[in-house]
């Protein structure tokens, strides 16, 4: 079942608010993820990889991190990467027209030129811009890290990306990844996700295991192999976290 794109700000709500909190500062917290997780689910909506409870208090993000090669769809991920894009570049020309009004008001009031203004205004654009990339870039370096540390695989390996319900500990977390395990199973995909401690009890109720050589920093992976076809599940187009 595709995900309606009119449920999709309530699903990043969800899941921004649910891990603001763990933030140092969880306003500013909730403000430094947003734009990242509003890339990420649009990239997992645009190749259906997003599980969400009917009532939008609880959403999974998912990504494939090994697949059989002959189940490739190209386009698909094209258009997801596609949608992100176009996500992340309306976010950061709202976030930097935001942050360059009072600038641009500040540079004409000590009488700078056109020019003057909109070069500074494209060199804040651009520079954004940059940051947003290499932060992507960084994270896909730890995760590809992380990854390479758990065993080798025949199976297609699917990982958990983000799991978040409000409120949390109600019970709707655990139901939308038991809907998303189903499905896995009758793909025959391995499930792998990393997580804080504090959550593993959560996991292992639900079949997974530690992996202790995959680790990185607080972060511990956990994998979970397939355990035979269930009835089929419905399915929508998931970073573990509060549920």
């Amino acid at each position: 079942m595709r995900i309606s794109p009119a449920r999709l700000p309530r699903l990043l709500g969800v899941v921004v608010i649910a891990f603001a909190q763990y933030e140092a500062r969880p306003l500013l917290g909730a403000v430094e993820l947003f734009r990242g997780i509003a890339i990420q689910l649009a990239y997992r909506w645009a190749t259906g990889r997003v599980v969400a409870d009917p009532t939008d208090r609880s959403v999974l993000l998912w990504s494939v991190v090994s697949r059989v090669e002959r189940n490739r769809n190209v386009s698909l991920e094209l258009y997801g990467i596609l949608a992100a894009t176009a996500v992340g570049c309306v976010l950061v020309v709202i976030s930097s027209a935001i942050l360059l009004l009072p600038l641009c008001a500040l540079l004409v009031a000590v009488g700078a030129d056109g020019e003057v203004v909109a070069g500074v205004g494209f060199a804040v654009v651009g520079l954004r811009w940059l940051m947003t990339c290499w932060r992507a870039f960084h994270s896909y370096q730890n995760e590809q890290k992380l990854m390479a540390q758990l065993p080798e695989t025949s199976a297609p390996r699917w990982r958990i990306d983000y799991l978040a319900a409000i409120p949390a500990r109600s019970g709707l977390g655990g139901r939308v990844l038991d809907l998303f395990l189903g499905y896995a199973d009758e793909s025959g995909a391995e499930v792998v996700l990393h997580c804080e401690r504090h959550n593993m009890g959560f996991y292992r109720r639900h079949g997974f295991h530690l992996t202790p050589t995959a680790r990185s920093g607080d972060q511990r992976a956990m994998l979970r192999k397939p355990v035979g076809a269930r009835p089929p599940g419905r399915v929508g187009s998931q970073r573990s976290g509060p549920f």
